[in-house]
């Protein structure tokens, strides 16, 4: 009975998020806004040659990362209309009762969390932040993925193992031995036609103080495996049946507990430009940071050079001076490890 009750709420939420006005994941970060959190999803270009640095700043309510970046592409021409969007590696839904028992390990991860910090003062809201970038040069870039095949690991989990240990230091107390970033996971099944509205779930990384690259990217791996990144997508469009209201509710709940994440990192993947177009650029992408995610990161690679940007929420870096010296430990700690 209960599998059939589930089994009729997930077909109905499902009905009513193919209203192509309704973005059923976009409508959380709409709502997150009136907590006093800035949403945005930063993305920055810089020429190479004359160092001109330009910034924008899309709405999460109307794309997800690579649907801002992809929107920015065409507008600015730097892609052809043969581009394809990246869509998911394995695209086929799971079984219900997969979802079901999906859904139920994504409870178990559902409560108030109290990420053990340094320094926090819940006092200090969002706002417009001044996120900081770096990219690594071309054989930077190419020392750094052969690291992570080295090591028998995505880049992602390479570069979050070593982001990981440098916010571990810095910002976290020592006795905090259980890190949970957010990750999030490109849910486009198709690439045609190419869609740019929210389509993105997420995953958690749960990193102990022993963990390595590894283990990292093992746990990375099971939680796809077990299908979270589908539960996780199911839960963000029961927007669609508890309504603002509902989403209120959930977010007032969470910030009365004083919840938090250390963080979200989010890796946009590897993209070129057309033939046609100019090497001599380089992008730089970052989600934005709340409270309850105070440390966002964000990479991409773009003709063929990784980027880093991030920016830390003035709730645990209220004068906004940490970020550089951040930034600059990471980037520190991957040359070393590639020297």
């Amino acid at each position: 009975m209960i599998k059939g009750m589930i089994k009729g709420m997930i077909k109905g939420m499902i009905k009513g998020i193919m209203k192509k006005s309704f973005d059923p994941v976009g409508i959380w970060t709409k709502v997150l806004q009136e907590f006093v959190e800035d949403s945005n999803i930063y993305l920055a270009q810089k020429n190479l040659q004359t160092n001109k640095f330009d910034e924008y700043r899309l709405s999460h309510e109307n794309y997800d990362g690579i649907g801002a970046f992809y929107h920015l592409l065409k507008n600015e021409k730097l892609i052809d209309d043969q581009f394809l969007l990246p869509t998911m590696k394995n695209s086929l839904r799971p079984s219900w009762f997969k979802l079901i028992k999906a859904i139920f390990i994504y409870m178990l991860d559902a409560g108030c969390r109290k990420t053990k910090w340094l320094y926090r003062d819940l006092t200090l809201k969002g706002r417009v932040l001044n996120p900081v970038c770096y990219f690594f040069s071309e054989e930077q870039s190419r020392k750094i993925q052969q690291q992570a095949k080295d090591c028998e690991v995505s880049l992602n989990s390479y570069l979050l193992s070593v982001l990981d240990r440098v916010v571990s230091e810095k910002f976290l107390d020592t006795k905090e031995n259980d890190k949970w970033w957010l990750i999030p996971t490109n849910m486009r099944r198709t690439n045609n036609p190419p869609s740019i509205s929210n389509h993105a779930s997420y995953v958690v990384a749960k990193i102990k103080k022993t963990d390595n690259p590894k283990s990292i990217d093992k746990k990375i791996k099971e939680m796809i495996k077990s299908n979270y990144h589908w539960a996780s997508w199911i839960i963000l469009h029961t927007s669609y049946l508890i309504g603002e209201f509902g989403m209120r509710r959930t977010f007032a709940h969470y910030y009365a507990n004083n919840h938090s994440w250390v963080g979200t990192f989010s890796n946009l993947g590897k993209w070129s430009s057309s033939e046609s177009v100019s090497k001599q650029t380089v992008w730089f992408f970052c989600p934005p940071a709340t409270r309850a995610h105070p440390i966002a990161v964000g990479t991409l690679m773009w003709n063929n050079l990784i980027s880093v940007t991030l920016q830390i929420h003035p709730s645990i870096d209220p004068n906004q001076n940490k970020m550089k010296e951040l930034l600059d430990s990471f980037v520190e700690q991957i040359n070393q490890l590639n020297n």
